[in-house]
Protein backbone atom coordinates (compact mmCIF):
# COMPACT_ATOMS: atom_id res chain seq x y z
CA UNK A 1 0.00 0.00 0.00
CA UNK A 2 1.07 3.56 -0.63
CA UNK A 3 1.51 6.19 2.01
CA UNK A 4 0.45 9.82 2.02
CA UNK A 5 3.32 12.25 1.60
CA UNK A 6 3.63 15.58 3.40
CA UNK A 7 1.04 18.27 2.73
CA UNK A 8 2.29 21.64 1.45
CA UNK A 9 0.60 24.95 0.58
CA UNK A 10 0.00 25.51 -3.12
CA UNK A 11 -1.03 28.44 -5.27
CA UNK A 12 -4.09 30.50 -4.25
CA UNK A 13 -4.32 28.86 -0.82
CA UNK A 14 -4.88 25.35 -2.21
CA UNK A 15 -3.31 22.44 -0.36
CA UNK A 16 -1.09 20.16 -2.40
CA UNK A 17 -0.80 16.53 -1.40
CA UNK A 18 1.68 14.10 -2.84
CA UNK A 19 0.59 10.47 -2.77
CA UNK A 20 2.88 7.49 -3.15
CA UNK A 21 0.79 4.81 -4.83
CA UNK A 22 3.36 2.11 -4.29
CA UNK A 23 4.53 -0.21 -7.05
CA UNK A 24 2.49 0.11 -10.23
CA UNK A 25 0.89 -2.77 -12.06
CA UNK A 26 3.35 -4.18 -14.53
CA UNK A 27 6.28 -2.97 -12.41
CA UNK A 28 8.58 -5.27 -10.49
CA UNK A 29 5.97 -5.89 -7.79
CA UNK A 30 3.13 -6.13 -10.31
CA UNK A 31 4.40 -9.08 -12.33
CA UNK A 32 2.07 -12.00 -12.24
CA UNK A 33 -0.80 -9.84 -10.95
CA UNK A 34 -4.22 -11.30 -11.46
CA UNK A 35 -7.05 -9.36 -13.09
CA UNK A 36 -8.64 -8.93 -9.66
CA UNK A 37 -5.45 -7.38 -8.25
CA UNK A 38 -5.27 -5.01 -11.21
CA UNK A 39 -8.92 -4.04 -10.68
CA UNK A 40 -8.36 -3.37 -6.96
CA UNK A 41 -5.20 -1.34 -7.65
CA UNK A 42 -7.16 0.71 -10.22
CA UNK A 43 -9.90 1.36 -7.67
CA UNK A 44 -7.31 2.32 -5.05
CA UNK A 45 -5.69 4.73 -7.51
CA UNK A 46 -9.09 6.28 -8.30
CA UNK A 47 -10.00 6.72 -4.61
CA UNK A 48 -6.61 8.21 -3.75
CA UNK A 49 -6.90 10.64 -6.66
CA UNK A 50 -10.37 11.67 -5.47
CA UNK A 51 -9.01 12.09 -1.95
CA UNK A 52 -6.16 14.23 -3.25
CA UNK A 53 -8.61 16.38 -5.24
CA UNK A 54 -10.81 16.82 -2.17
CA UNK A 55 -7.87 17.78 0.03
CA UNK A 56 -6.40 20.01 -2.70
CA UNK A 57 -9.62 22.01 -3.11
CA UNK A 58 -10.70 21.94 0.55
CA UNK A 59 -11.14 25.48 1.73
CA UNK A 60 -10.23 26.96 -1.66
CA UNK A 61 -12.80 28.70 -3.80
CA UNK A 62 -12.04 26.56 -6.85
CA UNK A 63 -14.42 24.52 -8.97
CA UNK A 64 -13.37 22.60 -12.04
CA UNK A 65 -16.07 22.73 -14.70
CA UNK A 66 -16.07 22.06 -18.42
CA UNK A 67 -18.31 24.45 -20.38
CA UNK A 68 -18.86 25.44 -24.00
CA UNK A 69 -18.22 29.14 -24.61
CA UNK A 70 -19.15 31.46 -27.45
CA UNK A 71 -15.73 32.07 -29.05
CA UNK A 72 -16.64 35.51 -30.42
CA UNK A 73 -18.05 36.73 -27.11
CA UNK A 74 -15.04 35.31 -25.25
CA UNK A 75 -12.58 36.99 -27.63
CA UNK A 76 -14.38 40.33 -27.26
CA UNK A 77 -14.49 40.00 -23.46
CA UNK A 78 -10.77 39.19 -23.39
CA UNK A 79 -10.02 42.20 -25.60
CA UNK A 80 -12.16 44.60 -23.55
CA UNK A 81 -11.00 43.38 -20.13
CA UNK A 82 -7.36 42.92 -20.98
CA UNK A 83 -7.46 39.40 -19.53
CA UNK A 84 -4.74 37.10 -20.79
CA UNK A 85 -6.48 33.75 -20.45
CA UNK A 86 -9.93 32.27 -20.91
CA UNK A 87 -10.01 31.27 -17.24
CA UNK A 88 -9.18 34.79 -16.12
CA UNK A 89 -11.86 36.21 -18.43
CA UNK A 90 -14.57 33.84 -17.19
CA UNK A 91 -13.67 34.45 -13.52
CA UNK A 92 -13.71 38.22 -14.09
CA UNK A 93 -17.09 38.00 -15.83
CA UNK A 94 -18.56 35.94 -12.97
CA UNK A 95 -17.27 38.39 -10.36
CA UNK A 96 -18.64 41.38 -12.31
CA UNK A 97 -22.00 39.66 -12.79
CA UNK A 98 -22.33 38.96 -9.07
CA UNK A 99 -21.23 42.51 -8.18
CA UNK A 100 -23.76 43.97 -10.62
CA UNK A 101 -26.59 42.04 -8.99
CA UNK A 102 -25.42 43.05 -5.50
CA UNK A 103 -25.52 46.70 -6.62
CA UNK A 104 -29.02 46.24 -8.09
CA UNK A 105 -30.22 44.64 -4.85
CA UNK A 106 -28.73 47.50 -2.80
CA UNK A 107 -30.38 50.06 -5.07
CA UNK A 108 -33.75 48.30 -4.69
CA UNK A 109 -33.29 48.27 -0.90
CA UNK A 110 -32.49 51.98 -0.69
CA UNK A 111 -35.26 52.89 -3.16
CA UNK A 112 -37.77 51.06 -0.95
CA UNK A 113 -36.38 52.80 2.15
CA UNK A 114 -36.58 56.21 0.43
CA UNK A 115 -40.32 55.81 -0.08
CA UNK A 116 -40.86 56.70 3.60
CA UNK A 117 -38.55 59.72 3.64
CA UNK A 118 -40.15 63.12 4.20
CA UNK A 119 -37.86 65.52 2.36
CA UNK A 120 -40.02 68.61 2.89
CA UNK A 121 -40.26 67.84 6.61
CA UNK A 122 -36.50 67.47 6.77
CA UNK A 123 -36.01 70.81 4.99
CA UNK A 124 -38.33 72.56 7.46
CA UNK A 125 -36.52 71.00 10.44
CA UNK A 126 -33.12 71.90 8.95
CA UNK A 127 -34.17 75.51 8.32
CA UNK A 128 -35.59 75.77 11.86
CA UNK A 129 -32.26 74.61 13.27
CA UNK A 130 -30.42 77.30 11.32
CA UNK A 131 -32.77 80.11 12.38
CA UNK A 132 -31.48 82.36 15.15
CA UNK A 133 -32.96 81.68 18.55
CA UNK A 134 -35.33 84.39 19.68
Amino acid sequence: MGTALPVSPGAHGAIVVGIDLGPTVGGSAGRGSTAEQVQWRTRLLWWRCMEALYITNKGAAVAITQIDLDDDALAEAMRLSGARSKKETVNLALREYAARHRRIAALDHYAAAAQTWDYEGWQDMHAAGKAPAA
